[in-house]
């Protein structure tokens, strides 16, 4: 079997049972994957994910994959608007893959709390912001998708369903955040974006809502209430991102063990 050893690469400071095609639980008990080769995984997207990444090691440790995580996050960023230095977020993708050309996997989850949105047109929650966001999602997958590692393999591709967001949450100094805009980007996310890059869509919206699929600050989950959203009510907490972790990996590991088309 492979080593298990897994190695962080930060582009910033700061993302198990197979259930759907299209979605992701959380792991049972036990079950631990086939031994395979090494993966390299970048990860991009915005706060979200760079509290999900610290907490991604351990259950694909436990699950004994043998990956190397890289953390491309940037804070405040989305599809529409600059990605850390770059212009937009395709070329901030393009730039990604430049500089680790061995990546295999590639994971993106955009919530839509995005620096820019709302300060420029097209007006954030617009019929336009929408058809946008979703152009610009679509160019990435399609980058992706024309994109070969070193091998000439196809790269594994998996845009998250992201989180829902709480109402409290208004519109902050430097990026508006509504309920309702997250809930019909998560919308868009499970109906559109997730089956265009790939066969799996980690669900961080199931992860992180109640049994009736609502946004709580807290989960009632094995044996016990845990509080998974940090103060700003946005945020995740250790629990939260070891949660979204679980799903993250779940889904991988779905990836990873499913027969080339």
């Amino acid at each position: 079997m492979p080593s298990r050893a897994l190695r962080m690469l930060g582009a910033a400071a700061l993302v198990v049972g197979f259930t759907a095609a299209s979605g992701v639980g959380e792991a049972r008990s036990g079950e631990r994957a086939a031994a395979g080769p090494r993966h390299r995984v970048l990860l991009v997207g915005d706060s979200l994910m760079g509290n999900t990444v610290p907490q991604l090691e351990e259950p694909l440790a436990d699950a004994g994959w043998d990956v190397v995580l890289v953390d491309a996050h940037a804070n405040g960023s989305g599809v529409l608007g600059p990605v850390g230095d770059a212009p937009d977020s395709l070329t901030y993708v393009e730039q990604q893959l430049e500089r680790h050309p061995r990546v295999d996997t590639v994971v993106i989850e955009w919530a839509g709390a995005c620096a820019t949105c709302g300060q420029t047109d097209p007006a954030y929650g617009s019929d336009a912001f929408y058809a946008a966001w979703r152009a610009g999602a679509h160019a990435i997958i399609d980058f992706l998708h024309r994109t070969r590692t070193p091998r000439g393999a196809r790269l594994h591709v998996l845009w998250v369903k992201s989180p829902p967001m709480p109402e409290a949450a208004g519109d902050c100094a430097t990026y508006q955040l509504r309920e309702a805009v997250a809930r019909e980007l998560a919308s868009i996310d499970a109906t559109e974006l997730g089956p265009a890059a790939g066969p799996v869509t980690p669900d961080w919206y199931e992860a992180l809502a109640d049994t009736s699929m609502q946004y709580e600050e807290s989960l009632s989950y094995g044996g016990g209430t845990h509080r998974v959203r940090a103060d700003d009510l946005v945020h995740l907490t250790a629990d939260g991102a070891r949660r979204t972790a679980r799903w993250t990996a779940a889904a991988l590991a779905a990836v990873w063990t499913r027969p080339r088309s």
